[in-house]
């Protein structure tokens, strides 16, 4: 009946499980180095009080949005690439207002 979306993953009312302070330390190393090393995983997993499966994680999910993202924005003709390394469109995980979904556990 309905056509299958082209991605999952639409940009919008984005859902962050982990703390702010855990993401920072993400952000942080990902706006100096997207491809970080075992050992670099485990001191970020330290710093962050997350899992090295969880840091893994979130740096090949922030990869393929950030590909994702230049991708869409190169096909609707776009010359300027809006985005950063920070996020889509300058958001700032802490200070920007955005719909976000809360995580209890």
């Amino acid at each position: 009946k309905f056509p299958f979306p082209g991605t999952i993953w639409d940009g919008d009312n984005t859902s962050y499980c982990f703390k702010d302070r855990s993401r920072l330390h993400l952000i942080e190393f990902y706006l100096s180095n997207k491809y970080p090393t075992p050992s670099e995983k485990k001191e970020i997993s330290v710093k962050s009080g997350l899992t090295i499966t969880q840091v893994s994680n979130w740096f090949k999910n922030k990869r393929q949005r950030d590909r994702m993202t230049q991708r869409q924005q190169r096909e609707s003709g776009s010359e300027e690439i809006k985005t950063n390394a920070v996020g889509n469109y300058g958001y700032h995980p802490v200070t920007s207002p955005r719909p976000v979904t809360i995580c209890y556990r």
